[in-house]
């Protein structure tokens, strides 16, 4: 998702909430209590896009996420929210149309750990709906993998499949931890004075291209042959749907000037802690 779709979704929801501000007072922000700790659970779905994706699109080729968090009230407005989630991404050049990415038939799939802490601001209630703005910074944890043509899994980042390490100093090895700022956008709903559920967006800016392993070029044959054969089979798999289909040493094999992106979509349980805990 462009950050010009994201821009004007961000607008229409703001938009949205505060003119339904001016209809409905509000009569149900548990979360707003000065000094309290809501504790979260919340599952949904989890999101890439990057070298593997042709289009941006929230179901497109979607993995799941589970988020356990926990809330801190500065006041009725402003939230500190720190989170850890457990997500699964993924994506396939065959789900892709464009006949380049298809030809070229990578696949990887990541499992990801998150962490981050966030400011949350709730804006003007409406009912028992309660919309919000929140953005912060974060870490996330991923390590690529993808099943070969024997049918073993493989572990990306160790194959070097862009000849890290072996071809000049401008391909060091990627980082498997990196730095991530989430930003998003949502609404609670009060079920009672002590529990509410949310509907959360949460997208997350990186400043990595390698949660596929793709970015670059394809490394020169020569220099993949001198460590290990199997790293070409990985790099380039259009063989396996057209027999015969040459190792396109040195053509582009992603777009290093797009960093990857990810994005969360998903439903949580809140919890408001009975009594102040400072």
């Amino acid at each position: 998702m462009s950050l010009r779709k994201i821009y004007l979704l961000s607008s229409c929801l703001l938009a949205l909430c505060f003119a339904s501000q001016s209809q409905e007072k509000n009569t149900g922000n548990f979360m707003g209590v000065k000094g309290k700790y809501n504790l979260e659970l919340g599952a949904g779905l989890a999101t890439y896009e990057g070298d593997l994706t042709q289009k941006s699109t929230f179901f497109g080729q979607p993995g799941f996420a589970f988020t356990l968090g926990s809330d801190y009230n500065f006041s009725e407005w402003v939230q500190l929210n720190l989170g850890f989630s457990f997500m699964r991404l993924r994506a396939d050049d065959k789900k892709n149309s464009d006949t380049l990415l298809t030809a070229r038939n990578l696949n990887f799939t990541s499992n990801v750990w998150d962490i981050n802490a966030t400011v949350q601001i709730n804006l003007p209630s409406f009912g028992k709906f309660t919309p919000y703005v929140d953005g912060g910074i974060g870490l996330f944890h991923f390590n690529p993998t993808t099943i070969d043509r024997y049918g073993n899994k493989q572990m990306l980042h160790k194959m070097e499949t862009e000849g890290q390490g072996l071809m000049d100093a401008n391909r060091p090895h990627y980082l498997l931890t990196e730095v991530q700022l989430p930003f998003g956008a949502g609404v609670q709903y009060s079920l009672s004075k002590t529990m509410a559920l949310k509907f959360d967006v949460l997208f997350r800016k990186t400043f990595t291209d390698y949660i596929d392993d793709v970015s670059t070029t394809y490394a020169e044959a020569s220099v993949i042959d001198k460590k290990f054969p199997l790293i070409k089979q990985l790099a380039f798999r259009g063989d396996e749907i057209k027999p015969g289909a040459p190792y396109p040493s040195g053509a582009r094999r992603g777009n290093p000037d797009k960093k990857d992106f990810y994005y969360t979509g998903q439903v949580k349980l809140v919890y408001q802690l009975k009594k102040k805990l400072l």
